[in-house]
Formats: structure tokens, C-alpha cells, sequence
């Protein structure tokens, strides 16, 4: 009976991990939950199976069902004189040679624009940084892997 009681609770814990990221690997879901992988892959199961997520290999990716969300393009212009000055001073703390991450982001997208004249290293989930970046003669960009959220224009996941 008390495996009865944990799964619900499991369960809900899985779909708050979910509201705050788009992608929970299995690892984590586990170490979080201080569960087994079986256990967890049942409630990934049953969550599917409700459509709350998706399950995918290494782990879940989000389905919210909430209001929709505006996109990247949306985002790039929303407060673009804010984006611009805060990408020019993040800009100027980097260092050429030096290697970058760059996470998905209007913002972060913007750093990179102000980044094409510089020589270094960029790795970056982000499709629009990559795309910023592709013709930039002095910066090698390194595009991880992963599940492609279109919204956004980033992979996710493990990789």
C-alpha cells in the first residue's frame, strides 16, 4: 500500500520539476526523488499516458498546457534598447581567446551579436546564437546536442 501513496506524490513532484524546465533527465528524477529508474519510468509512463510530457530518451520533456508563451522573435523585441546595453557591458568582460557558453535567450542572443568581430570559442544550445554567429570569421561555435524546443530555438536535454 505504501507504494500506492508515493507513486501520486512522485508523480506530482515530476510534474513541478517539469513546470520550471522543459527538459528532466531520468538521473536527476531519481536522485531527486531518491527513487528507483524503474519506479521513475512507470511515472513517466503514466504522465505520457495523460499527456503531461513526453517521454524521450534519458528523460521527460515538458507539455505545458498553460497560457501559450510568446516566442524567441517576440522576446528579441521586447526591450530591445535594455537587451542592447546589457549585451554591449557582458560583451566587454569577455576576453578574446577566451571560450563562452551562451544559454538560449533573447538577451544572451544579443551578446553574441555584439561578439562577431571578436576571435574566440562559443558553445551554445541556441540555434538563433549559432545563426548569429555562423558568418563570424573569428569565433568558432560549438552547437550542442539534443531535442529541438522550436518555440525557442535551443536544444534540450542530456546532450
Amino acid at each position: 500500500m505504501a507504494v500506492a501513496q508515493k507513486a501520486p506524490a512522485r508523480r506530482l513532484k515530476i510534474r513541478e520539476l517539469l513546470e520550471g524546465s522543459e527538459f528532466v533527465d531520468l538521473a536527476t528524477l531519481c536522485r531527486l526523488l531518491d527513487s528507483s529508474e524503474s519506479s521513475v519510468r512507470r511515472d513517466l509512463v503514466a504522465l505520457e499516458a495523460d499527456g503531461l510530457l513526453k517521454r524521450v530518451h534519458g528523460g521527460a520533456l515538458s507539455r505545458r498546457t498553460g497560457k501559450p508563451q510568446a516566442d524567441f522573435a517576440s522576446h528579441s523585441r521586447s526591450q530591445a534598447q535594455e537587451k542592447a546595453r546589457i549585451a554591449r557591458l557582458a560583451a566587454s568582460l569577455i576576453e578574446d581567446g577566451q571560450t563562452v557558453v551562451l544559454d538560449g535567450g533573447s538577451t544572451v542572443a544579443a551578446v553574441a551579436r555584439e561578439l562577431v568581430e571578436r576571435t574566440l570559442r562559443v558553445v551554445t544550445n541556441s540555434l538563433p546564437i549559432a545563426e548569429a554567429l555562423k558568418e563570424a570569421r573569428g569565433v568558432d561555435v560549438t552547437l550542442t546536442g539534443g531535442f529541438l524546443d522550436r518555440q525557442w530555438g535551443v536544444m534540450l536535454g542530456p546532450v
